[in-house]
């Protein structure tokens, strides 16, 4: 059986549904839309360079890195920069493995 080009489309379409009405802000000064909110249609967390596939206000559609987005991962060393910032679980972990390892060499 065939299968017609409208039916490609369709499957093609269905996988670009946007991700719960969700919008990511362009955060990056080069880009154009920078500080403007963009639908999301699929996250690409797990590649080599994680993105997110946005449309554009011309209901284009533009991979753009999550770097690039407000969804960025924070900058550990600018985060504690920001005055009342707090360590991370993780950060505190490693705190109390060095002061345990204080206490044993004494």
């Amino acid at each position: 059986m065939r299968h017609s080009s409208t039916n490609r489309c369709s499957g093609w379409n269905a996988y670009l549904r946007r991700v719960r009405g969700e919008t990511v802000a362009i955060t990056h000064p080069g880009h154009p839309l920078s500080g403007k909110a963009v639908a999301v249609l699929h996250y690409r967390p797990r590649s080599r360079l994680p993105s997110v596939l946005v449309e554009l206000p011309d209901r284009t559609a533009q991979c753009v890195p999550l770097s690039w987005t407000d969804r960025a991962s924070p900058d550990p060393h600018r985060a504690m920069t920001v005055p009342g910032a707090r360590l991370s679980g993780l950060a505190l972990v490693e705190l109390v493995g060095l002061i345990e390892g204080w206490e044993e060499e004494c």
